[in-house]
């Protein structure tokens, strides 16, 4: 298992930081009750991926599963959005399932061919 979260560079390092919403590390994205820390520490790794910019290493189609959670706006709009999730799709093996999430905005004037 591969978890991440943004590098965290200037500015952004103080505020992501200073509201809890930044893993960090491996030991941050924990949550007891399915697996000890132990076990997790022995079969997960973090690693900070730009989003834009995804390691070759990670593109190997080496995955059976990949989860963004609320990230896929942090990528930028439009075709960036739409770029990083076919890329993202070198990471899966054949048959593997990609699950993009984000916020969605009822009242935003925005639309994806607007940007």
């Amino acid at each position: 298992v591969t978890v991440s979260d943004m590098p965290l560079t200037g500015r952004r390092r103080e505020e992501w930081a200073s509201t809890g919403q930044h893993a960090g590390q491996l030991e941050n994205t924990f949550k007891p009750g399915l697996i000890t820390l132990e076990e997790y520490t022995m079969r997960a790794n973090f690693e900070p991926i730009d989003m834009n910019k995804i390691p070759k290493h990670l593109l190997q189609g080496e995955y059976d599963f990949i989860w963004s959670c609320g990230s896929l706006e942090h990528v930028g709009v439009g075709q960036a959005s739409l770029q990083f999730v076919i890329n993202s799709l070198d990471a899966l093996k054949v048959g593997g399932v990609a699950a993009h999430t984000t916020e969605f905005l009822l009242n935003s004037r925005d639309t994806f061919e607007s940007n």
